[in-house]
């Protein structure tokens, strides 16, 4: 969106309670772009987390029960728990098919949802699991 496109004419500045609503207006899509990114950012970020564990205990598979120990280190490490790093590291795997688990923010797979179906306003290929 160009600053031209949003810039309020000098008229309907004039007054005040027009002023008032383009200022909260703007604040508010502020907010919600905001928003939005730090949420595209904190899904990139897991599925590149996943990737990184998935592909260091595939190079380490020769070793028995590596991977359950390395999750194990991790959750310690990094301060979360061995569950959420189970699904970061399966959804790493999934080539970004993710569902929320509504009320959790966490995320899983599309093939470990219980029941998904498309959430209203959202297209058929964007499932969220209904737990």
């Amino acid at each position: 969106m160009s600053l031209h496109a949003i810039a309020p004419s000098r008229q309907s500045l004039a007054d005040y309670k027009e002023l008032l609503k383009r200022v909260r207006a703007t604040i508010a899509a502020g907010k919600e772009r905001a928003l939005e990114a730090v949420e595209r950012e904190s899904v990139r970020t897991k599925w590149e987390v996943g990737k990184l564990i998935q592909e260091h205990i595939l190079l380490n598979k020769a070793r028995a029960e590596y991977g359950r120990r390395v999750i194990e280190r991790l959750s310690g490490d990094l301060g979360i728990s061995k569950s959420e790093l189970n699904r970061i590291v399966e959804f790493g795997g999934n080539r970004g098919q993710v569902t929320r688990s509504f009320g959790t923010g966490n995320l899983s797979p599309v093939s470990t949802a219980r029941k998904s179906r498309p959430a209203k306003g959202r297209g058929p290929n964007e499932l969220w699991s209904v737990s």
